[in-house]
């Protein structure tokens, strides 16, 4: 290399020196604003993964306390049907609040189970494991 290559090769260099001297402080910046805004993401992240455990935990709960309330509402059903099956051999009317007559009584009982199956299918349309109760 001759020395006017030297000599250019090193102006070159010199400029890419201070270019590059110019220009580290404002990466240097960038990279410590892109930290600190991964930082604050990360524990954002954390603190809604801690949320949304707590959360599922409730709704965890609330599912549970529903399906004991759906298994009590049909264990209350069953102990009424039982009861009501027992007075009608008695010669009780079935329903004594609603002054129905006996003939009555068999359409209405058919409409209760029809509407006991309607229930049932809709109690079992659910999300994530809740169903809806509908009276």
């Amino acid at each position: 290399m001759s020395k006017h290559d030297r000599d250019q090769h090193a102006l070159y260099l010199k400029d890419q020196i201070l270019r590059l001297k110019d220009d580290i402080p404002k990466w240097q910046k960038d990279v410590d604003v892109y930290q600190e805004d991964y930082d604050g993401a990360a524990d954002a992240l954390e603190l809604a993964q801690l949320e949304a455990e707590a959360a599922r935990g409730h709704l965890d709960e609330a599912v549970a306390r529903l399906e004991g309330a759906e298994e009590e509402l049909d264990e209350c059903k069953r102990e009424l049907r039982e009861l009501e099956g027992e007075g009608e051999g008695k010669g009780l009317k079935r329903n004594k609040l609603g002054g129905e007559e006996e003939g009555e009584e068999e359409d209405n009982e058919d409409e209760d189970d029809d509407n006991e199956e309607e229930d049932e299918e809709e109690n079992e349309d659910d999300i994530e494991g809740a169903s809806v109760i509908r009276f």
